[in-house]
């Protein structure tokens, strides 16, 4: 019988096409043939906050807290050990930055989840004994009491770009008594020979904004009269309680936390007296440089009015500001927006 060459020639031909599958069926049921996929990679986010932002009335406290999915992940505040969630009581004398970080394994490096800079603050009283004023720090007294309440309340509102311009600072605030001049001050007597405000000297000028000290520039230190504070029996205030301490407040952070915006400040002001634009409370010292512009801001900012007219009550508050010198508030805005 003759060989049947067809049926051969097929056979001989699947044999390569055999092999092959057999290899592709081997890859699909042996593990070790495929490469194994790799793990998605594990994160870790955080924040950190502080209760008042400052340490005006003493110390503040900080919390954190933070997610991940990583189990090897280790936390840590400015370098030491924490937990991945916590508080903790502070008091710097000087403005610090509490960095909250995180190590997402033995291998991988320190990366910073959230920040927050606790400002170094201080209220200081004068006891009198005699000739000699001894300085007093947060001394119990209702006047102290109102300055803590201010500062706290603004420095807690600063954003953390200018809070960050005071790490390495300490803010004072220092109460002149009512029956003091500013210029009998420790840090202050320079002053007498220099001549005065727009229209006092400064014997008689019961407010100044804070610039550093020249003996420390550590330390800035700043100045309202007790009477502007709380009532005393000694001296009446010339303005409604808590508009100075605002006010020069006001001062002192553009001055040491924002001196970048004074160029655009200024610009704004010459722009709105060439409209011929409302200044708030008096007109003539509120547009009169753009330290006074800027310092009547912040003071409407917080709602503390110049004076206790129907005017005056009106126009110190962010939503006027906000209607009638939007560019103003918009850098207002800009600083206390936290």
């Amino acid at each position: 019988m003759k060989p049947n060459m067809k049926l051969n020639a097929v056979i001989r031909r699947s044999v390569p096409i055999s092999g092959v599958l057999a290899g592709v069926l081997a890859a699909s049921l042996c593990p070790t043939a495929a490469a194994a996929a790799p793990a998605p990679p594990c994160f870790t986010i955080g924040s950190i906050t502080a209760a008042k932002g400052d340490t005006f009335s003493g110390e503040d406290v900080v919390s954190w807290n933070a997610s991940s999915t990583c189990p090897e992940a280790k936390y840590f505040l400015n370098g030491a050990p924490i937990a991945k969630q916590g508080t903790k009581s502070v008091n710097p004398t000087l403005g610090t930055a509490y960095k909250f970080t995180a190590k997402n394994s033995a291998s991988s490096g320190i990366s910073t989840l959230s920040e927050v800079v606790v400002v170094g603050g201080d209220v200081i009283s004068y006891q009198q004994f005699g000739s000699s004023l001894i300085p007093v720090s947060r001394f119990n007294s209702p006047q102290s009491s109102a300055v803590m309440s201010i500062a706290n309340k603004i420095t807690k509102k600063i954003d953390h770009p200018y809070r960050s311009n005071l790490i390495g600072k300490k803010v004072e605030v220092h109460i002149i008594p009512s029956n003091v001049p500013l210029t009998r001050l420790p840090d202050f007597t320079h002053l007498g020979n220099t001549g005065g405000v727009v229209d006092r000297d400064w014997s008689v000028v019961r407010g100044i904004g804070g610039t550093p000290v020249a003996n420390d520039t550590q330390r800035i230190a700043m100045a309202v009269g007790e009477e502007e504070m709380a009532p005393t029996p000694q001296r009446d205030n010339a303005y409604p309680f808590g508009y100075v301490m605002s006010h020069e407040y006001g001062h002192t952070i553009l001055e040491n936390a924002a001196p970048n915006l004074k160029g655009i400040v200024d610009n704004i002001r010459k722009d709105r007296i060439a409209a011929g634009g409302d200044f708030l409370g008096l007109d003539s010292y509120s547009s009169s440089n753009l330290d006074e512009y800027w310092a009547d801001g912040t003071a409407a900012f917080f709602k503390y009015p110049y004076s206790g007219s129907l005017k005056d009550v009106a126009e110190f508050t962010p939503s006027w500001v906000s209607s009638n010198d939007t560019p103003l508030f918009n850098q207002l805005w800009k600083v206390f927006s936290k």
